[in-house]
């Protein structure tokens, strides 16, 4: 199908500060899952690539999805729904004949709409089902009467509702399994706490933008300007968001593993004294005290 691609990009303005969007419209035949409408596209240009419209998509074709079994044994148990999900569909299913199809290496393709030089209108479709070759799996969860489903953790692991199954291809030990599960749990909360940080300092550093702004309406200098403002607040930034989401981080860890929460907590409030302490100290600073002007303006009088 001929497909629209969107690009836009952002450009500061000389004079007055502020950005303006650019947005262009690319067209390239791709091979796509679900209809596309090209006469919903921005331009008529797709014309000049693609060479002709996207067909209607007949409804008696297949769409892209997934079905399993409902019921699927592992040697002597059978497997909850999730469990028959987690199943690799990694065979292509070629022993189908078709009418009206063309196969080709497990590949059924069609052609429908006007004949073009682009291949609009091409239609193939693959097969995939479950690798009979290598039946053999490994289960984990919970045997409830003969089927094997999700174990969930009681209220006093701290983790209400928390569920854990799984299933692998092959023999696995069950020393291998838990190691695997634990190094990919680690992954994903590494993921998830760098994320976080970079939210936090995100945040902070959106509280200055206000200041790239009003230098940005400088003239001559004010794009320049701004992008230093821009670029200092977003350093100023790092050390209050990354407290913060230790914060955060340690408020979760303190009853679970209270040796690292605690520590987590205790540079979350020390990082928020110390700012606290220099707010206080700055305050506390005498002022430097202006001359009065009118008593300036008697002794030149006097004079």
């Amino acid at each position: 199908q001929c497909v629209e691609h969107k690009h836009s990009r952002t450009e500061k303005d000389t004079a007055g500060g502020g950005q303006r969007t650019i947005t262009t419209y690319t067209y390239e035949v791709e091979w796509q899952s679900s209809y596309i409408n090209s006469g919903s596209f921005h331009s008529k240009k797709y014309m000049d690539t693609c060479g002709a419209s996207n067909p209607a998509w007949p409804t008696s074709f297949p769409a892209s999805g997934t079905k399993y079994a409902t019921n699927v044994s592992a040697g002597d148990f059978k497997l909850s729904a999730k469990l028959i999900e987690k199943v690799p569909l990694v065979a292509t299913l070629s022993n189908f004949t078709v009418p009206g199809w063309t196969r080709e290496s497990g590949t059924y393709t069609k052609h429908i709409g006007p004949t073009n030089n682009q291949n609009i209108g091409d239609v193939r479709v693959t097969l995939m089902g479950t690798d009979w070759n290598n039946p053999l799996v490994t289960v984990l969860g919970q045997n409830n009467a003969g089927t094997i489903g999700e174990w969930t953790a009681s209220d006093t692991w701290l983790c209400s509702g928390f569920t854990m199954s799984d299933l692998r291809m092959g023999q696995v030990v069950q020393a291998e399994l838990f190691q695997i599960l634990q190094s990919e749990n680690n992954a994903l909360t590494w993921v998830l706490r760098i994320l976080g940080i970079c939210f936090c300092w995100f945040a902070f550093s959106r509280l200055f933008v206000p200041l790239k702004v009003a230098a940005e309406c400088i003239p001559c200098v004010g794009p320049c300007l701004g992008e230093g403002i821009e670029a200092i607040t977003c350093c100023i930034s790092c050390l209050p968001g990354t407290a913060c989401s230790l914060g955060v981080i340690g408020i979760v860890w303190v009853a679970m593993r209270p040796m690292v929460g605690i520590p987590l907590l205790v540079v979350f409030f020390c990082t928020c004294g110390g700012y606290v302490g220099y707010y206080v100290y700055r305050k506390q600073q005498p002022q430097d005290e202006k001359p009065d002007l009118v008593d300036a303006e008697q002794v030149g009088n006097v004079a």
